[in-house]
């Protein structure tokens, strides 16, 4: 893997460009922090996976109040996938060869102690970041997912490893991602909640499971194991394709993110914490 970086300024937060060559193909990945050296501080990660026909530079717009994350020392990392313009995580091999060549670049460190690494995925890149898990859960402390769903089939087929701590938020009015099943060109797809049970049960040692009403228009569910690593879903009865509370796309209303839940300080609590505990 070979790296050059540009650094550029916006505000006082500090933006890197990696252009990195991963087998013989240059690609490209921007980091936002609040210092000019993404390996200074042994800080977290948080890589985020754009959606698909989207790119690292429309995901950085989407979400408005990323600051949150980096006054607590997390930088944050946009991968961008495979194509010229608009691009998509399509092959999967290649993809997660790349990603995984990645998180260890972001990994390096003097000591032995390993770095925090998050993963948050909106959409398609969603359903990569937990196929990047199954793959490589001892590498990853934690994912999100955003308008997104997971196959429950893949968990069975190709998830060997334990699971680790994860967070879906959805909207019920979301045309892009339902959250019932559903068939698209001929494919049968499971629900949102049917692909999280088999992530859930993947652990085989669930002990509690929790519901809540949080407001009129946010419900969470939440399992955690003997060992506290908490699966927790968040659904929304409004926004449409977008990261909640975050910037729509357009003015269309298909993009329009929740108003009702601040998908951000959600997750970064999430992440921050080693063991969510609800009695």
């Amino acid at each position: 893997m070979c790296i050059v970086t540009l650094l550029g300024c916006n505000r006082d937060i500090m933006i890197q460009e990696l252009l990195i060559k991963h087998q013989g193909v240059n690609r490209s990945v921007t980091i936002e922090m609040l210092n000019d050296d993404y390996l200074a501080q042994k800080s977290p990660f948080l890589i985020i996976l754009h959606g698909r026909n989207e790119n690292a530079d429309l995901m950085r717009y989407r979400i408005k109040n990323k600051r949150m994350f980096l006054e607590k020392g997390i930088k944050i990392v946009y991968p961008n996938g495979s194509g010229m313009i608009l691009k998509n995580w399509n092959d999967l091999e290649k993809e997660m060869s790349f990603l995984n060549a990645l998180i260890d670049t972001l990994s390096q460190a003097s000591n032995a102690e390993r770095r925090k690494i998050f993963v948050a995925g909106f959409s398609q890149g969603g359903q990569l970041a937990y196929k990047l898990v199954c793959a490589h859960t001892q590498k990853i402390d934690a994912i999100a997912m955003i308008a997104s769903q997971i196959d429950a089939r893949y968990i069975h087929e190709h998830c060997k490893g334990a699971i680790v701590p994860l967070i879906s938020i959805n909207s019920e009015v979301d045309p892009a991602c339902p959250i019932d099943s559903f068939t698209h060109k001929g494919k049968w797809f499971n629900s949102v909640e049917a692909g999280i049970l088999a992530y859930v049960n993947h652990a085989g040692d669930i002990r509690r499971e929790k519901t809540d009403t949080l407001s009129q228009y946010v419900t969470m569910k939440k399992w955690w194991d003997i060992d506290c690593n908490p699966v927790v879903q968040y659904i929304t009865k409004d926004g449409g394709h977008g990261w909640p509370k975050g910037n729509g796309i357009f003015y269309i209303p298909h993009f329009e993110p929740s108003k009702n839940l601040d998908a951000s300080q959600i997750i970064l609590e999430f992440f921050i914490y080693d063991c969510i505990k609800t009695e």
